[in-house]
């Protein structure tokens, strides 16, 4: 990413890689509060998309946050609850498999579907609904670049 002369941009990029072979990676649904630039190196993800606008069928909720912990005494992992308590969205609805029975709402959602192949680039609003699954190349290997900018700061421009 080229350097950004006015200051008001962190230009850094973010970079994940992960390794996929003998399982999938897939993530609830969620939104981010940046704009968000999604270019896949290897492999492929799968982008399930809803716009902000279905925030009324998608049963949003918020629970005590926690953590995983891992006694090294004993080498088994826990789930704790964050110390000082604090709370985080969830989503407990699939778009793409929704429980009609629990969630009636989801039966309004349209999900786009989006598979992002290797040398392909995605731009996402902020705010905008997605679950991520990944497959990896004939190496097994999924490896992605995400660049996050506030939208603020792209306002500003």
């Amino acid at each position: 990413i080229g350097e950004d002369r006015s200051g008001m941009v962190d230009t850094t990029p973010i970079v994940r890689i992960i390794l996929r072979c003998f399982f999938t990676v897939v993530s609830s649904l969620h939104k981010d509060h940046y704009e968000n630039l999604y270019a896949v190196v290897a492999g492929e993800k799968h982008f399930t998309l809803l716009p902000p606008s279905d925030y009324f069928y998608l049963y949003e909720q918020e629970f005590e946050a926690a953590h995983y912990h891992r006694d090294d005494s004993t080498g088994k992992w826990s789930i704790l609850l964050d110390d000082p308590p604090t709370r985080t969205p969830w989503i407990p609805v699939d778009p793409d498999q929704p429980d009609l029975e629990r969630y009636p709402l989801a039966s309004r959602l349209r999900p786009i579907n989006v598979v992002l192949k290797a040398g392909e680039l995605l731009y996402l609003p902020s705010m905008w609904y997605h679950k991520v699954a990944q497959w990896g190349d004939k190496e097994c290997r999924t490896i992605a670049i995400n660049h996050w900018v506030r939208e603020k700061e792209l306002l500003l421009r």
